[in-house]
């Protein structure tokens, strides 16, 4: 723990040599000089006096309007949360596969249930609707899923393909290099 010592720090400052700029005579020994009779005044000007507070209107909120969403962009929310959980569900079922599986499984319940929550925000509801374009890639992820998942269960896991005439392929003659 550190201790402070202030009566050592100011008695220092008192034997250490003033600055060469400024001549001894001005500075004081104590505070008592400084009282406003030397020219220093550090007062300040007293408060103006309150005003009438006037009745202000109300605080507009912000916030838009809930907007009624259509069938279609009801349906285009839904399609967007369906592909989404089934991308990341698909990404999480190649590592572990009973709770990517559920993800998966249940996409359409969670859907269904998130669509009246998103369409009741006009933000959330632009977002999925909107020109961003994100549902594209989105589209494009899923359909290059069954691709990565081959990918995945023949060069990663070993999972697809390792057997040649029935018979699993001995791979203990192939080694990592050491590093």
């Amino acid at each position: 723990m550190i201790s402070l010592d202030i009566s050592g720090i100011l008695e220092r400052a008192r034997l250490a040599d003033p600055p060469s700029d400024v001549p001894v005579s001005d500075i004081p020994d104590d505070v008592s000089g400084i009282d406003g009779s030397t020219g220093f005044d550090d007062t300040l000007p007293p408060d103006p006096k309150p005003g009438k507070t006037r009745s202000r209107r109300p605080r507009v909120s912000k916030v838009a309007a809930p907007v009624k969403a259509t069938a279609a962009q009801r349906r285009q929310v839904a399609d967007a949360l369906v592909m989404i959980q089934s991308i990341l569900g698909g990404g999480i079922q190649l590592r572990d596969p009973i709770c990517g599986g559920a993800i998966v499984a249940n996409a359409e319940k969670v859907a269904e249930k998130t669509v009246p929550i998103i369409c009741r925000n006009p933000l959330w509801l632009e977002w999925f609707t909107g020109s961003a374009g994100f549902l594209d890639v989105m589209g494009l992820a899923m359909a290059l899923r069954p691709v990565l998942v081959t990918a995945w269960g023949h060069h990663v896991s070993h999972t697809i393909g390792g057997e040649e005439d029935g018979e699993p392929v001995d791979y203990s003659g192939y080694s990592a290099p050491v590093i």
